[in-house]
């Protein structure tokens, strides 16, 4: 018998998730997966969808609940896909405004994945910085997924250019920060998926310390130097 009621589960998920993931939750939602035995103790599991996959609630021995970060595989093996969860519809990603017709903020901000509009990233940069450094840099709320395997978080930013950001962490690069940058596709052609600005990812590192050097080689997606 499961322990708490899956409505219970929903509304401490709606709490501590990020906003995508807390506008799919229906009371329905979640899956009870029963008991399973963790490095601490025996826990009840129930599995819930995210915006990018599946995660996971943890009830544990102490009667502590919670987003559990890494489950074990007999946990990951009774969940059902994210396509068996129940979800509530939401409305799809804005088109983004052309880049002459957007608002530039006077320092780069936290986009919520609700207000994210919809355009293409380029992962750039993998710099070595604490990624909890980063999130309380920015305020930021992280979106959790597993759309590179387990583990994955990320949170958007809108840049001093107008641009936008992903700034992303994996369990398996713990210590490493992966930089994806919004790509102009203005200058797509042939030879080229567009480019991306020097000026956005120096402004994502200052904060990290971190030093931007130009790539030697000639890249499909470029980088550009223009404001």
């Amino acid at each position: 018998m499961q322990p708490l009621s899956d409505r219970d589960v929903v509304r401490y998920l709606r709490l501590e998730e990020d906003e995508c993931t807390a506008d799919l939750l229906l009371p329905t939602s979640v899956c009870y997966l029963g008991i399973h035995r963790t490095q601490s103790g025996d826990s009840h599991f129930w599995s819930y969808p995210t915006s990018a996959g599946v995660a996971w609630a943890e009830l544990r021995s102490d009667g502590g609940l919670g987003v559990a970060e890494d489950v074990p595989q007999s946990v990951r093996d009774a969940s059902p896909p994210r396509a068996k969860h129940k979800i509530r519809k939401v409305a799809k990603q804005t088109a983004a405004l052309p880049f002459s017709k957007r608002t530039l903020p006077d320092h780069a901000v936290w986009v919520p994945l609700t207000e994210l509009p919809a355009c293409s990233f380029h992962q750039a940069w993998y710099e070595h910085a604490s990624f909890e450094s980063v999130v309380k840099h920015y305020g930021a709320k992280v979106v959790r997924g597993s759309w590179a395997g387990p583990g994955c978080r990320c949170f958007y930013l809108q840049l001093t250019s107008g641009r936008y950001a992903c700034i992303e962490s994996r369990r398996d690069h713990s210590q490493t920060v992966i930089v994806s940058l919004e790509v102009d596709t203005r200058r797509a052609g042939r030879n080229s998926g567009g480019k991306v600005y020097v000026r956005d990812i120096e402004e994502i590192l200052a904060p990290m310390g971190g030093a931007f050097k130009m790539p030697s080689a000639n890249l499909f997606i470029g980088w550009s130097t223009d404001p």
